[in-house]
């Protein structure tokens, strides 16, 4: 059966099972009593397997030249990216989970449209 992961508000996630034959709810309820929204990122991740979690964030990166700038800018606003990778004229964050890529974009005010959080 699918594994589907339900995400609160409180911060707390679950993973339920539905059969593929029957439709699954869009939401659950959380133990805080709130109710859990499905979770598509949590879905398509892949900790479900062992592999790690890595996305390097093209529509992230800034000018190398200001690469020491956007990291004093990250530690301050308490998000960093775990390593920045520089390809040419780019610098890149490196995010290796899925609530260090989520809290990067909620500090900042970004939103990721392709996400589904």
């Amino acid at each position: 059966m699918p594994t589907y992961s339900y995400t609160c508000k409180c911060g707390k996630t679950s993973e339920k099972y539905f059969s593929i034959h029957k439709d699954k709810p869009a939401s659950v309820k959380c133990e805080c009593g709130k109710r859990a929204k499905h979770d598509f990122m949590a879905d398509h991740s892949t900790f479900k397997h062992g592999a790690s979690y890595r996305v390097e964030s093209l529509a992230l990166g800034v000018d190398p030249e200001d690469l020491a700038k956007t990291a004093a800018e990250d530690k301050a606003m308490g998000s960093e990216a775990s390593e920045w990778v520089v390809e040419g004229d780019v610098a890149k964050p490196v995010f290796t989970s899925l609530e260090q890529h989520r809290k990067y974009y909620e500090i900042r005010g970004y939103v990721d449209k392709d996400a589904f959080y």
